[in-house]
């Protein structure tokens, strides 16, 4: 089978993290979650779901779609592409995501963003924020600024004049939102 375009561009990341995942502890867990996230985002991309029923509980469809999340959460995700994913409405994906969360799916994907823009920041302090805001899945530097002075209570250009003062300080100096 030959899969062209860029919207099956997931396949050989997923692919490649069930040959990582083959050999560990819960290897056969989280190959079966992969495989379950694979076939799921093969049916968004193309269009074809499933009217059956998952035989997945809702829980385990979440954590798939947050693992979905923790992988992908660079590019575009929204909503309703998380919904589908778990077969359900929109509104009863944000009701169920909440109960076991705790928060918000918007609010999960901006913080492990802001998180991954803090790291990149630290490690890298003479890259540029927009650069580092596109890394981390903001399509517009000026709604970056906006969700990350919301986390840390300062602007990027503000971290990172104070991580280069003093490199040993982390996110969660200035705020405590890790995930």
């Amino acid at each position: 089978c030959i899969i062209k375009g860029s919207e099956f561009s997931f396949i050989p990341a997923i692919v490649d993290q069930m040959v990582a995942a083959f050999d560990t502890e819960d290897g056969f867990e989280q190959m079966n979650l992969l495989f379950y996230s694979l076939l799921l985002k093969f049916r968004a991309a193309t269009g074809k779901s499933s009217k059956k029923e998952s035989k997945l509980p809702i829980a385990e469809q979440i954590k798939v779609s947050i693992k979905y999340i923790s992988e992908f959460y660079c590019d575009d995700i929204s909503l309703s592409n998380l919904a589908s994913l778990c077969g359900i409405t929109e509104e009863y994906y944000c009701r169920v995501f909440k109960e076991l969360t705790s928060t918000t799916p918007i609010a999960y994907i901006n913080a492990l963003r802001i998180t991954r823009a803090c790291d990149l920041l630290q490690k890298n302090p003479d890259k540029k924020i927009e650069d580092i805001s596109a890394a981390c899945g903001f399509r517009r530097h000026s709604y970056f600024n906006k969700v990350f002075r919301q986390f840390l209570g300062c602007t990027p250009s503000e971290y990172k004049k104070r991580i280069k003062n003093d490199p040993t300080k982390d996110a969660g100096s200035f705020r405590e939102f890790r995930l």
